[in-house]
């Protein structure tokens, strides 16, 4: 008798638990978003597909427009996205956006006001490095007459920091009119 009702609660735990585990997996499945985050992801596909075959100011507008409004991608993606409009279609202010995304924006304004033994000189050789790298497709685009890149480095130099590099920093007195110091 004893040996037949341990049977029988080893049998009943063994398919309660069985049971129990195929509920919570339903109600993760049908409760909590775990495997798509949008129904519509077929749109940027669509859309990705544009922007990678044409190339043109409007796809990339569309595409950046479609991310910023669902938060669906990471940077990486939209990265790539603006380096191949840059490099392959030469797209207007492709270049802009790179910068922005890659370049941080604490180079110069925090690290000048610290004290040299309190940062990691790792971190300031790659912030520089990052910097460089922005500066390059920076410096590509505006050789390839990209007045919107020319106008934002006149603006950024304009407006006070220098790119710290003669090439970069001559395009503005080259192609526009307006002084700065």
């Amino acid at each position: 008798m004893k040996t037949t009702i341990k049977i029988l609660l080893v049998s009943l735990s063994f398919g309660a638990g069985y049971g129990l585990n195929k509920l919570l997996a339903f109600a993760i499945d049908n409760f909590f978003v775990s495997y798509e985050i949008y129904s519509s992801s077929d749109d940027v596909l669509i859309l990705d597909k544009k922007c990678l075959e044409r190339g043109t100011p409007k796809d990339l507008e569309n595409i950046d427009g479609y991310y910023g409004a669902t938060d669906y991608p990471t940077n990486c993606e939209n990265l790539l996205d603006y380096m191949i409009c840059a490099n392959r279609y030469h797209t207007p202010g492709a270049a802009i956006s790179i910068y922005k995304t890659i370049v941080p924006q604490f180079v110069e304004e925090d690290f000048l006001s610290l004290r040299m033994g309190q940062f990691d000189p790792r971190l300031m050789s790659a912030c520089y490095t990052l910097n460089h790298i922005g500066c390059d497709f920076l410096y590509n685009a505006a050789k390839n007459h990209d007045r919107y890149t020319i106008s934002f480095i006149n603006d950024m130099i304009w407006n006070g920091q220098s790119f710290y590099d003669d090439k970069l920093d001559s395009f503005p007195r080259k192609y526009l009119q307006k002084p700065y110091s």
